[in-house]
């Protein structure tokens, strides 16, 4: 592992740890682009720059480059250091200033629904931030909300009054995914569900089951002052083990989910029955998976686990490497690069079928469903019999970005391909026992 990697997971892991960070080797003049483009991918950076900041490792970067000058100045490498030390303030401000606002909204429009009589389950977000050191470093773009079926409506017409407009009523027939809700005015940003879990993918709609008595299984806790009605301990847990697993598949995930899952669990370690956990897992075959976490976060992110000991499987040949790769390739949510939000349909149909059904998986990149192409032509809402029209364009579309690099080693087969071998490698796609 080269050293900016080193180093940036060094600072994350003294973030999450509320720890001191001390650079063993100090960052190269071309390391600092990349611990910006790691912590600003990844979704991390106000935690990132905090313990750059701590640590004096700027005013040591321009110690170091002067000691290997022989006291000669070399002014570029400086510049190149103060420059990244100047944007990692800039955004860091930004995305604490923006995240606080966001989370006052919050406060207040929950506040809101409880007066209007409206009880929803809040999930992830804010929840995962009261378990970080310091909560609004953990910036989070929108709020997830859990409704009954009764309920949506009610919900619908009160955040309707309130300032919001739905963005995909439309293309989100039967509410098989999260109906969003955006404030013109504040910019929150709430994604209220029917299910955890969507129901667009039998993959995914499975994990559902677990969560069937969640509305009788929530507890309270207490964030700046306020009472939040979420998920018991054991559920929540096990539902971000799942959301982390569903993004894994659909194109990646990134290190903040895994820290959610991991901080979580140490802070609520005493509240979770650890045996359930263990069924749900051996139900759903995540044994690799879960201790491929596992052994992530003890190699790369510093946790110990043996005073508060995890439910653990022998398996043979557990490597974290690839995933870490994969992570820091896809950004926080997999969608970095075209080519990989294309190979989505790829790893998906994979997970589905329990196949590598490479070329099944490309047709469906190529040509995906009415409700997923609703949501790139909008003419398809009032007239479907368009799509064979909608798809032409879509594969001309495609051929003109990609040029001359259909052959290229990062086209979407070839990344859809080299996934679904990741996805094996960690115990996620098996053959499906006849």
């Amino acid at each position: 592992m080269d050293n900016c990697t080193t180093i940036f997971l060094k600072l994350l892991s003294a973030a999450i740890h509320d720890r001191d960070f001390t650079a063993e080797i100090m960052p190269a003049p071309a390391d600092w682009k990349r611990l910006y483009e790691y912590s600003l991918s990844q979704n991390v950076l106000p935690m990132i720059y905090d313990r750059l900041g701590r640590s004096g490792i700027w005013d040591a970067a321009v110690e170091n480059l002067i000691r290997s000058r022989d006291g000669e100045l070399d002014h570029e490498e400086i510049r190149e250091a103060l420059y990244y030390k100047d944007l990692f303030q800039e955004q860091s401000f930004s995305l604490l200033l923006g995240q606080v606002n966001r989370t006052e909204a919050f406060l207040k429009d929950y506040q809101r629904m409880l007066m209007a009589g409206l009880d929803p389950i809040v999930v992830k977000g804010i929840i995962c931030r009261n378990n970080y050191p310091n909560p609004d470093q953990r910036p989070s773009g929108d709020e997830d909300l859990l409704v009954t079926k009764e309920e949506y409506p009610l919900i619908r017409a009160h955040l309707l009054r309130s300032g919001f407009f739905l963005r995909n009523e439309e293309e989100n027939e039967g509410l098989q995914e999260a109906a969003e809700f955006k404030n013109m005015f504040t910019d929150a940003f709430y994604e209220v569900h029917l299910q955890l879990m969507p129901l667009t993918s039998n993959y995914y709609s499975r994990f559902n089951r677990v969560f069937e008595d969640v509305f009788e299984q929530t507890i309270h806790i207490h964030f700046a002052g306020h009472s939040i009605r979420t998920l018991e301990q054991t559920r929540h847990l096990f539902f971000l083990l799942c959301h982390f697993l569903k993004h894994f598949v659909a194109g990646g995930v990134g290190l903040r989910q895994m820290c959610d899952i991991l901080l979580f669990a140490r802070g609520n370690y005493g509240s979770i029955d650890w045996k359930l956990i263990d069924q749900w897992i051996r139900e759903y075959r995540m044994e690799t998976f879960w201790m491929s976490i596992i052994c992530f976060s003890e190699r790369y992110l510093d946790f110990e686990w043996a005073e508060q000991p995890l439910p653990a499987y022998e398996i043979d040949g557990i490597d974290p490497y690839d995933m870490l790769v994969d992570m820091l390739d896809g950004g926080a949510f997999g969608t970095l690069d075209l080519e990989r939000s294309h190979s989505i349909n790829m790893t998906l149909s994979a997970a589905e079928s329990g196949i590598d059904s490479s070329l099944g998986g490309l047709l469906k990149s190529v040509f995906p469903d009415m409700r997923y192409m609703k949501k790139s032509y909008p003419v398809l809402k009032d007239k479907p019999y368009l799509l064979p029209a909608m798809y032409a364009d879509r594969m001309i579309r495609y051929l003109k970005k990609r040029g001359k690099k259909l052959a290229s080693e990062d086209n979407a087969a070839v990344i859809g391909s080299r996934r679904i071998r990741l996805l094996k490698e960690y115990g996620i796609i098996f053959e499906i026992d006849p």
